[in-house]
Order: structure tokens, then C-alpha cells, then sequence
């Protein structure tokens, strides 16, 4: 699961946002491997599992063409991790299909009274793109 936070500060027209996320749990590899199977040492023997660790901040602009509705876009950092697990229980970091570097997202944000829906998506390094959707309380 992907959670994160995010704060709007919204003047008539326009506005600006800060936004952060986080998989929980978040994972790092005890040691690299290619997605070959190869590692500095040899052979990744995979019991099968993988995982995926990611966190991204991000800021930007936003535009409210209408009450009911927001619309936001932005940049920054983050890291998207993919993880193989070994036969011994260790994970593995497999670095070709890791990223780090530029984190950009866009959306909407619907606002119905004081409760805000979010419909998105964030890439990083533009290498995946990840589908976000959100809730949240407006004050």
C-alpha cells in the first residue's frame, strides 16, 4: 500500500500544494541484484516474492476552474524500489528496474462540502506511472 499526505493552499484561481507519500511497510534490499538473476557474488535463488518500495515529495501548482473542483500538477524527488526475495528470506534490491530521480504527478480533486476526492497519477523517473486515488478533509 501507497499512503501519503497532501496540503492545498488554494487562493481564488489559483493556489500551490506540497504533497508527500510513502509505502508502508517500506523496504530496502540487503544486497543488489540485476533482473538477470545476477548479483556481485553469483546467483539470486528468488523464493518468488516481490515487492515494491516507494516514496515520493512532491510540490506544484494548482487551478480551480470551478468550486466543486481542483486541478493540480507538480514535481520533485522520490525512489521506486523493486525487491526480490532469496531462497533465505533476504530481499534483494534489483537495480535495473529501480529508479530514483524527478517525481512528477497531476490530477483532480473533487471538493463536495468539507470531504476532498482525489483522482491522479505520479510517475518517477518517468519509467512507471502509478494510478492514485485519495480522501481527505478539507478545513
Amino acid at each position: 500500500m501507497y499512503f501519503g499526505a497532501m496540503a492545498i493552499l488554494r487562493g481564488k484561481r489559483f493556489g500551490g500544494f506540497v504533497k508527500g507519500s510513502l509505502s508502508i511497510p517500506y523496504t530496502r534490499g540487503e544486497y543488489d541484484c540485476l533482473s538477470d538473476g545476477t548479483t556481485p557474488s553469483g546467483y539470486i535463488w528468488t523464493n518468488g516474492a516481490e515487492g515494491l518500495s516507494r516514496w515520493s515529495v512532491t510540490a506544484g501548482a494548482t487551478y480551480t476552474p470551478w468550486r466543486f473542483m481542483t486541478i493540480y500538477a507538480g514535481g520533485g524527488y522520490g525512489s521506486r524500489l523493486l525487491l526480490w526475495q532469496d531462497i533465505s528470506g533476504r530481499w534483494a534490491t534489483v537495480t535495473d528496474r529501480s529508479v530514483a530521480g524527478l517525481a512528477a504527478d497531476a490530477g483532480l480533486v473533487f471538493n463536495l462540502g468539507t470531504v476532498s476526492i482525489l483522482a491522479g497519477a505520479s510517475t518517477i523517473g518517468f519509467r512507471n506511472v502509478a494510478a492514485e486515488l485519495g480522501i481527505g478533509l478539507r478545513f
